[in-house]
């Protein structure tokens, strides 16, 4: 499971100078790196409805006890192996609950069991660690 996102300021003699934008956990020097994808992006007409709302739940993200907003990188508990893509939509999953939190989530990278993703929008009632989501739309 990734644990942070690095930005590469320079390379210099063969190593890389980084700044951490984002940190889920402990990082230390020999830490295994790899290149961030960029983010499917499509117009609203290049995604379709998903067939079946595959429940997901955030795992976790830069800071677990704080309200998520765009730009944000989450992990949700579900992969390749549940047959999540890149570019899949996933949304909070209102439950019973009458007053949901509102947002859109998309996914980045796909690992086995896991994903990441980002936060692409935010309602009145905003994305927490723990919010419980749904698959509502996939890239054609």
């Amino acid at each position: 499971i990734p644990t942070g996102v690095l930005r590469v300021e320079s390379v210099e003699g063969g190593a890389a100078v980084v700044v951490v934008e984002d940190s889920f956990d402990r990082m230390t020097r020999g830490d295994r790196v790899r290149r961030l994808p960029a983010a499917p992006t499509a117009p609203a007409t290049a995604t379709v409805p998903a067939a079946q709302p595959l429940p997901a739940r955030v795992l976790g993200g830069a800071v677990s006890d704080a309200m998520l907003a765009p730009g944000d990188w989450v992990f949700l508990d579900v992969g390749r192996t549940d047959g999540v893509r890149a570019g899949d939509e996933f949304v909070p999953d209102p439950g019973d609950d009458p007053l949901p939190p509102d947002g859109r989530i998309q996914v980045v990278l796909v690992q086995e069991s896991t994903s990441t993703a980002r936060v692409v929008g935010v309602g009145d009632r905003l994305l927490r660690v723990g919010t419980a989501l749904r698959l509502d739309r996939r890239l054609r």
